[in-house]
This record gives C-alpha cells, sequence and structure tokens, in this order.
C-alpha cells in the first residue's frame, strides 16, 4: 500500500518467515503489535518466533520475497483489490474490516 510506508517490509518479512514454515506466526505477530514495523522490529519478531536469523537475513538479501510481493501486488492490481482486507465469496466482493458474522452470512447465503 503506497500510504503504509511499512507494508512492503512487513509482506516481505511474512515470505522469509514462510521459507521457514512461520508464516502465520509472524503474520499474527506483525497484526497483534502493527507498531513493530521497522527492519529491527521485524527481525526481532523473526527471532522471537523461532526463526533462524541467518537464513532470515539471506532471505531477505535475496530478493526474491521482494520479487513474490511485486507479483502479488500486481494481481491484485490485475483483479481489482483495492485494500485489503478483500474477501471473494463466488464472484461478490467483501472490501473492509467485516465482523465475522457478515462473513458467515454472506458465506451461507451463497451456499443456500
Amino acid at each position: 500500500l503506497s500510504f503504509h510506508k511499512n507494508a512492503q517490509g512487513a509482506a516481505e518479512a511474512s515470505q522469509c518467515a514462510a521459507a521457514q514454515g512461520k508464516f502465520w506466526e509472524m503474520h499474527d505477530a506483525i497484526y497483534d503489535d502493527p507498531t513493530k514495523l521497522s527492519v529491527l522490529d521485524l527481525k526481532a519478531t523473526a527471532i522471537a518466533l523461532g526463526i533462524d536469523a541467518a537464513a532470515y537475513d539471506a532471505c531477505l538479501a535475496s530478493q526474491k520475497p521482494s520479487a513474490e510481493v511485486e507479483f502479488d501486488k500486481a494481481l491484485g492490481k490485475k483483479l481489482g483489490v483495492r485494500g485489503t482486507p478483500s474477501i471473494y465469496i463466488n464472484g461478490e466482493v467483501f472490501e473492509g474490516g467485516l465482523s465475522s458474522d457478515a462473513l458467515v452470512s454472506a458465506i451461507e447465503a451463497e451456499l443456500e
């Protein structure tokens, strides 16, 4: 997100965490404390999650996570995603912070 200066770095950190099987743990940590998104904070989070620091650093230096994030951004733009979260249920777009009740209702309506 162009208005979120730390989004790219957080996304890349998440890709490097995923390389070590810790994507969801990193995801949850980022969303639990969105004030901790500097490069140093993200690395500290990775280490606290048991991620190998040398492998994490090598991953970030490889530019692979950057390419993966850029691919995802381009795909989202192509699909018309305007923000996060965006959820598609049978072709209908639900954007923004929807409650779990609203999502359940939308899914149930589609299942009927």
